[in-house]
């Protein structure tokens, strides 16, 4: 997980660039990204950006290790690599693919081989 500044092709001035990436393996068959706080338990947790809802995104594991994205009526939406995704509406990741959610929050998804 990144921030990038100009992840809607528009810089935007209040992201905190110079963020070094965050790296989180993946073990639960079901993992969500959203806004950190304590009021919600998110395994990924996004801390800064106000773009980001407390249950934004829910990572599925689907058959023969696949990945699987469901926007979770988020209030600002995600993007995967560039095109909008509806809410509720499972969509299946590939090795790279990148996940835009908030105002500048980008989560690049890579596949590791555990044999």
């Amino acid at each position: 997980m990144t921030v990038d500044s100009n992840l809607y092709g528009i810089p935007n001035p209040d992201a905190p660039a110079g963020q070094p990436p965050r790296k989180f393996r993946l073990f639960d068959r079901e993992t969500m990204i959203g806004r950190a706080g304590t009021d919600v338990r998110v395994q990924v947790p996004v801390h800064g950006d106000a773009g980001v809802s407390r249950r934004h995104v829910l990572l599925i594991e689907g058959p023969r290790g696949s990945l699987v994205l469901r926007d979770l009526n988020s209030a600002n939406g995600t993007q995967v690599d560039g095109v909008e995704v509806l809410p509720g509406v499972d969509t299946l990741l590939h090795d790279g693919a990148v996940i835009a959610i908030g105002a500048w929050t980008s989560v690049l998804v890579r596949a590791i081989d555990i044999s």
